[in-house]
């Protein structure tokens, strides 16, 4: 169950992180960049291609404070019962504490974008 939990939270950072990429487009025009960077970003610090305990600690140690960990390498540590006890618990925890924390510069990003709109035509 947690697990089905912790893949949930995974698929709300991630949309919330490619919210924020989408967002940006109203402030540089063209985010092809961005997005490859996002991607790139993404998949180095999620785990996705390394796991994150293969790493240096002092890496380890600065990927810790990141909301990419959330999005692959948490639900996999659950699958795989790398994650035991109370350290699901955490873990399911800082996924929803980063869907909450996400959601501030959605907003203010969101706020500022919806000034820079320009709508022609009827």
């Amino acid at each position: 169950m947690c697990f089905f939990i912790s893949l949930l939270f995974s698929f709300i950072v991630n949309t919330q992180i490619n919210l924020l990429t989408g967002i940006m487009t109203f402030f540089i025009l063209n985010n092809t960049g961005l997005i490859r960077a996002k991607r790139v970003v993404i998949d180095l610090f999620s785990g996705l291609l390394l796991p994150l305990s293969f790493y240096p600690v002092w890496a380890q140690n600065l990927m810790s404070y990141l909301p990419f960990q959330t999005i692959s390498y948490v639900p996999s540590m659950i699958f795989t019962e790398g994650f035991v006890g109370h350290e699901i618990y955490n873990a399911v925890f800082l996924q929803a504490f980063w869907a909450l924390i996400l959601l501030i510069p959605i907003k203010l990003l969101w706020s500022l974008a919806k000034k820079q709109l320009i709508v022609q035509g009827g």
